[in-house]
C-alpha cells in the first residue's frame, strides 16, 4: 500500500464512525447554536455568517490530509447557518450535516474500493 492508500483506508474507518455518531448534532449545537447565535446577537447577521463559516472550516482543516477542503467546508458552514437561521431550528442543519458526512464517507469507501 502506498502512504495515501493506507491513510485513505484509515480515514474511511474514521468517517464511518463519525457518520454513525452524534457528531453532527454536537457540531451544530456548537457552531450554529452557540457561535453563530452569539455572533449574530453581538455583531449582526453578516459577521455571524462569515465568522461561523470560517471557524467551521478552520476546525475541519488538516493541512497534511486535505488542505483543499477549506473553501468547500466554509461554504457548507454558510449553508448550514442559513438552514438554521431560515428554519429557526437546528434540526435541518443537523440532518444536512449528517447527510454530508455520510456522502463523504461513501466517497472515501468507493475511492478505496476502486483503488484496491
Amino acid at each position: 500500500f502506498s502512504s495515501r492508500r493506507r491513510h485513505t483506508r484509515l480515514t474511511c474507518d474514521w468517517s464511518s464512525d463519525v457518520c454513525s455518531s452524534d457528531l453532527p448534532l454536537v457540531e451544530e449545537l456548537f457552531f450554529r447554536g452557540f457561535v453563530f447565535g452569539v455572533y449574530r446577537r453581538f455583531y449582526g447577521r453578516l459577521k455571524a455568517y462569515v465568522f461561523s463559516a470560517v471557524y467551521f472550516a478552520v476546525v475541519h482543516y488538516n493541512p497534511l490530509v486535505n488542505p483543499e477542503v477549506v473553501l468547500p467546508v466554509a461554504v457548507i458552514g454558510l449553508a448550514l447557518a442559513y438552514l438554521y437561521e431560515r428554519s429557526g431550528s437546528l434540526v435541518p442543519a443537523v440532518i444536512a450535516h449528517g447527510l454530508n458526512n455520510g456522502l463523504a464517507a461513501l466517497a472515501l469507501v468507493l475511492e478505496t474500493v476502486a483503488t484496491d
